[in-house]
């Protein structure tokens, strides 16, 4: 690091021997690198100076031109109107530079950190990691508060791992009041935390649980929010959507903001349906075969056929009863939707009905 400093101080003494006209920049450097390590040079009364004195080669209008230029290669640093060689710069001025040492990092009770010169890469990268910055000076001072820790421990830091660096890097151990205040934060900070997900809302509760047991065999997270709402992770949307597809559970393709479009009922009810309530329709008591009532569908199966045949708009014939009865009774539809559990709809007679689905022991197609 040295050797590499000179170099670059030779090539700037040697750039400013060159060029004619430079008289002022040459000054200004040998000024700043005269200077005391915690000294810096007044811009404006130098330029004040040169004026005064018009003398051949003080060209004043190119100084902020070199500054800004030295600054940017990072040989001298800035402070508002103020000037001074960089470390690099002043200690390759010096021809000498101060050795780096381990533990040179002072952590004081105010929370307050304070980083040497001499201070090793590696201590101030973890310093740099772990505190917040404060002064940018010869000696740098840092702060360990609420933000640096939140951010440690969004980069997964534990406590302990957290404390034990300061340890590592300071002349003593870190005060008992910071570790207290660090401890605190960590368990304040700790319990909340924001998690991006997406959710899958369903208008039935029934069939969201019917969708959890699909995407249960193949997404590694999958939970429940509301007893129609599933948290997904969202960079697995395309598994999702074809996991779906494949058990014959359709859904929309876009991906809404929150408070944006839900799913409600009244979007799949029909315009005459909507002005009346459902009512129990005047059904004909049919004696089903006991083969047939063997034969019945699970409510799984039940509810897939429905939703396919309301969907495709064909005329269905709906078989339901109550667990405790053999007869079954039957009801023709031609418009539905299903909507808490619960088949709303249209019969053939232009009457509207509603009928729970664990009642629906079999659906097939109705006559046209």
């Amino acid at each position: 690091m040295a050797a590499g400093a000179n170099r670059i101080f030779g090539v700037m003494e040697q750039y400013l021997a060159t060029y004619y006209g430079m008289v002022l920049q040459k000054l200004l450097w040998t000024l700043a690198g005269h200077l005391e390590p915690d000294q810096w040079l007044d811009l404006p009364k130098m330029k004040s100076w040169a004026q005064h004195q018009k003398a051949t080669g003080l060209k004043v209008y190119n100084i902020d031109t070199f500054v800004n230029f030295t600054t940017e290669l990072g040989l001298t640093e800035k402070n508002g109107s103020l000037l001074r060689l960089s470390d690099a710069a002043y200690w390759a001025w010096r021809r000498r530079y101060e050795p780096t040492e381990t533990q040179a990092v002072v952590i004081q009770p105010t929370g307050e950190v304070l980083v040497p010169p001499n201070t090793s890469y590696y201590d101030r990268w973890i310093v740099d990691q772990h505190a917040s910055p404060v002064k940018w000076d010869r000696m740098a001072v840092y702060r360990i508060d609420r933000e640096s820790v939140a951010d440690s421990i969004q980069r997964g830091i534990s406590v302990d791992n957290y404390i034990s660096q300061w340890t590592h890097i300071s002349r003593t151990k870190i005060p008992g009041n910071v570790e207290a205040n660090v401890r605190d934060w960590y368990r304040a900070l700790g319990r909340h935390r924001m998690v991006r997900a997406t959710l899958i809302h369903s208008v039935d509760s029934v069939e969201s649980h019917q969708i959890e047991q699909v995407l249960g065999k193949s997404e590694p997270f999958l939970e429940r929010l509301s007893p129609q709402d599933l948290i997904i992770d969202d960079t697995r949307l395309d598994a999702v959507k074809k996991s779906l597809e494949h058990a014959g559970i359709a859904m929309l393709p876009s991906v809404y903001a929150p408070g944006a479009t839900r799913l409600s009922n009244s979007e799949y009810s029909e315009p005459y349906a909507a002005n009346q309530p459902p009512v129990d329709p005047p059904l004909l008591a049919v004696e089903v075969p006991e083969a047939l009532l063997l034969a019945t569908m699970d409510g799984y199966t039940v509810q897939r056929v429905l939703h396919n045949a309301l969907a495709n708009q064909q005329v269905i014939t709906v078989y339901f009863k109550e667990p405790q009865e053999t007869k079954a009774k039957t009801i023709t539809v031609i418009s539905g939707y299903i909507t808490q559990g619960t088949l709303q709809g249209v019969d053939i007679y232009q009457q509207a009905f509603a009928i729970p689905l664990h009642k629906v022991v079999l659906v097939e197609p109705g006559a046209q």
